[in-house]
Order: structure tokens, then C-alpha cells, then sequence
């Protein structure tokens, strides 16, 4: 049997045998304890089958509960799964942030002393590229995303007022869009989106019927002058009302602002800064980073940094 096959199986008995696993808890996008996303990490989930992880994120009742695994695909230095406490998610980007903020902590994977260390991640969705930034003040880290698409949904603008609960006049003049599996909303003021409280089965409904999980609503009226968004995200249909801080949805944003002309930063290189989880009382903050050429997007990487909350052994068994 090959040695990585070996220490496998050795490894998926010892989690048998001792009944327990790692756990972490790290809040995202946040310095702070108790903002930002919360979410929930185990380090290491050789021998965790799919129901157990299931119960284990159920159990922890964060937004995601990750769990990273050797990797299938060549080339690749990790696997990391996700799951909401109702079901896996093919990609989350705060979960990722935390994982790799821990395994820095316990300098897994090589990613130790100062300096950039680059790595790539095996996802449902493909392989992710992934940068943990260590300096003596602190860790950041930082995932690529696919550079998104947009398909416009102007007829959506009735239904989202019913779902919503806001007039015509609250929408921006900016487009209504569907980039993947998510919604995005822009409207003009930071007070009608602080107030907004959608009709969740409504929202469930609006997003079912239209095979989506997510919907994204924003402004670029900001509390910051330095952020160039503020933002919410919903996606009852997985068991998250909503979510505190979004990384996956603030890069989207910020492509979408970037091709219409609303970003204020020019250049190849640019980094913003998505405003979220205020009006939760979860302040957090997600860093974009933009490559751009001739007009166009290249590549998108969303990061920032995390705080440990507690440490601790859970029993599976």
C-alpha cells in the first residue's frame, strides 16, 4: 500500500479510537472578537464521513463549519468542504479565510515564518489559489475566485419590492444582476439597506423558483470613506437567514463595480475595501484585490484577517 494511503487509514483509525476531533473557532474579516463571520474549522477530518460532518455543522450552528482533507487532485496542497447547518456549500469564501488562518496558527502545510506563502485548494468547484500573508503583527489571507459573469435581470425589480419590502425608488440605476448561484441587488441609499427587513418565505420562494441560493444587496454609500461598498447577503434556502460577512459576494460586487466605472481606484492593481455585518452588530471587512488589463478583469482575490475565539476537542462519537 502507498505510504499516502498508509498514513491515511492510520490516521482515519486514530479518529475512531480516540472519539474526538480539533475544533476552532475563528471570527472572519474582523481584529475583534464576537464580528465579523463566525466560523467553525477542523484542521484535520481524515475519517469523517459526509453524515458526521453534516452533524457537526448542524451542531455548530455557524454559517460554515470547514473541514480540510488531503488532497485528490495533483498539484493541489488541500481539500477543503464546507457545510451550512443544513447542507454542504460548493464554495465559501470566509470558511476558506478561517481555515487557512488556522492552519497558519498551528504552522500546517509549511505556512510558517514571515512572508507570503502561496497554496492551491481543491475545491467542489475547481482549483482555488490561495495566499496566507504572515507578518509579525498578524496573518491575512487571501483566495482567488473565478472571474464572474453577469446575466441582467431588469424584470426582477416587482417582485424584489414585494420580496424586499422597499419602493421603485429604493433600486439604484445600476443594473440588477445573477452571477452564479447569487443575486445582486444595488440600491441607492446605506439607510434603506440598513432598514431593510426581507419577508424570509417570500425570499425563499423568489430564490427556489429561480434555482439560486443567495441574494447580495448593496450600495456604494458607505459609513468608511476608504470602503468602496457596503452590503447584505441572504440565502435562507441554506439554513442562513444571513450571513454576517461575505467573501464570495463581496468580490462579485466589486468586479460589477469595476465594469461600471464606479470604482474610484484605477490602474492593473487595485484593493478595495466591502463593508458588512454593521447593522448585525458583526462589523466586518472584506479585502478586494483586483488584476486588471486593457479594461478588463484578470483576477480577483478576496482576504483579510481573523481572530481565534476558543480552541477546543469535540466528541463525534
Amino acid at each position: 500500500m502507498p505510504r499516502a494511503a498508509t498514513d491515511t487509514a492510520r490516521a482515519g483509525r486514530l479518529l475512531i479510537r480516540r472519539n474526538t476531533i480539533r475544533v476552532k473557532h475563528i471570527d472572519v474579516f474582523t481584529e475583534t472578537p464576537l464580528t465579523g463571520n463566525p466560523c467553525c474549522v477542523v484542521t484535520d477530518a481524515v475519517g469523517l464521513s459526509d453524515k458526521t460532518m453534516n452533524s457537526i455543522a448542524r451542531e455548530m450552528s455557524a454559517p460554515a463549519t470547514a473541514f480540510v482533507l488531503p488532497p485528490k487532485s495533483v498539484g493541489t496542497d488541500m481539500r477543503i468542504r464546507w457545510f451550512s447547518p443544513v447542507r454542504e456549500l460548493n464554495l465559501c469564501g470566509h470558511g476558506t479565510i478561517a481555515c487557512l488562518i488556522a492552519l497558519a496558527q498551528e504552522k500546517k502545510l509549511g505556512l510558517k515564518g514571515v512572508g507570503s506563502h502561496s497554496r492551491k485548494v481543491e475545491t467542489a468547484l475547481g482549483i482555488c489559489p490561495v495566499t496566507v500573508e504572515i507578518a509579525p503583527a498578524g496573518i491575512e489571507a487571501f483566495m482567488g475566485l473565478p472571474t464572474p459573469q453577469f446575466v441582467p435581470m431588469p424584470s426582477e425589480k416587482l417582485d424584489l419590492m414585494r420580496v424586499l419590502n422597499i419602493g421603485i425608488n429604493e433600486f439604484d440605476r445600476l443594473p440588477i444582476v445573477v452571477s452564479g448561484e447569487y443575486m445582486y441587488v444595488p440600491l441607492r441609499r446605506l439607510l434603506t439597506l440598513f432598514s431593510l427587513k426581507p419577508r424570509n418565505f417570500t425570499l425563499t420562494q423568489f430564490l427556489t423558483s429561480r434555482k439560486l441560493i443567495g441574494l447580495s444587496v448593496f450600495t456604494t454609500e458607505t459609513l468608511e470613506p476608504k470602503s468602496s461598498f457596503h452590503s447584505r447577503f441572504f440565502a435562507p434556502t441554506v439554513g442562513i437567514p444571513e450571513d454576517p460577512v461575505t467573501g464570495t459576494a463581496s468580490g462579485t460586487i466589486a468586479v460589477f463595480l469595476f465594469q461600471q466605472n464606479k470604482l474610484a481606484q484605477q490602474g492593473e492593481a487595485i484593493q478595495i475595501v466591502g463593508e458588512q455585518g454593521d447593522c448585525l452588530e458583526r462589523r466586518g471587512r472584506v479585502f478586494v484585490r483586483l488584476t486588471t488589463s486593457h479594461g478588463k478583469v484578470r483576477s480577483v482575490f478576496v482576504g483579510g484577517t481573523g481572530v481565534l475565539l476558543w480552541d477546543a476537542d469535540m466528541r463525534v462519537q
